[in-house]
């Protein structure tokens, strides 16, 4: 949405590479106090996105510290996303729902609507409401604010492939097996994986039907690379997912979180290692 915005506003390069860091930065630091976001049942791209979206609109449109101030108390009011909604058309709408309704609340709050100035504190705050009430001191936002910028620390994370991002090392470690091993799909008689609690909640489709619930499914993921020894944009298909050889695959995966998870993991600071 940067780019959207800046363009329309004529920014400079520099000044929309600023808005989107400060987005980044904005939706971590608000992150690292609602650990396991998804076992609430909501999706952090549209929640938080659309807090990072209006901090990146408010930098971008120059607003003051009140006005911008006014920009999260809106957007929190316009934040959403329930996760249940993974695994359909709907699942990328938050993405544009984010972008949009983060614009939307810049542009308001630079007309003089205004909101709660203090959106992220008490009791009925943005955090407390949607995370609930065993939520962090809310003061750790401001730790470290701009001196260890989420962007570098733990960076962001790049998807290898078309699917959710807690299949990704397993198909990194089981494209290694086919490949040193040269493995047969034939050869196979069962595929245990172990993880998270956040990663089974997100895949959650065991007998996928569709792409799109494909891509949220450890079944697909690991049959899939057991038939293709690999899985791009050519198997994220309708027709892959009900290939009769993947769908026979796929009753062979099982996903389990791992003995060894310690609640409360999922960090801002452990998240590259999820």
């Amino acid at each position: 949405m940067v780019f959207a915005l800046g363009e329309e506003l004529r920014s400079s390069g520099k000044e929309v590479i600023e808005a989107y860091v400060l987005g980044v930065e904005i939706w971590a630091k608000i992150s690292s106090i609602m650990p396991e976001f998804h076992l609430k049942g909501w999706h952090p791209t549209g929640v938080l996105g659309t807090i990072g979206a209006a901090a990146a609109a408010a930098k971008l449109l120059k607003l003051t510290t009140d006005q911008t101030t006014m920009a999260l108390g809106i957007a929190s009011s316009e934040a959403a996303g329930l996760h249940r909604n993974v695994g359909t058309l709907t699942k990328p709408l938050h993405v544009g729902n984010a972008a949009k309704n983060g614009i939307m609340a810049a542009l308001l709050s630079k007309e003089g609507f205004y909101a709660a100035k203090d959106i992220l504190e008490g009791d009925d705050s943005f955090s407390v409401t949607f995370y609930g009430k065993d939520i962090s001191d809310v003061s750790k936002i401001v730790e470290n604010l701009g001196t260890s910028f989420a962007l570098i620390s733990p960076g962001l994370n790049v998807k290898k492939y078309p699917s959710c991002y807690s299949t990704h090392k397993p198909l990194d470690g089981i494209l290694h097996l086919i490949k040193v091993y040269h493995i047969k799909p034939e050869e196979v008689e069962v595929v245990i994986c172990e993880s998270n609690p956040v990663a089974q909640k997100a895949l959650h489709y065991t007998d996928p039907s569709t792409a799109l619930e494909g891509k949220f499914s450890m079944q697909f993921a690991m049959a899939v690379a057991l038939t293709d020894q690999g899985f791009g944009l050519a198997q994220a298909t309708d027709e892959k997912v009900n290939d009769p050889t993947v769908k026979n695959l796929m009753k062979r995966v099982t996903l389990s979180v791992h003995p060894d998870w310690v609640k409360g993991k999922d960090t801002i600071e452990n998240r590259a290692d999820m």
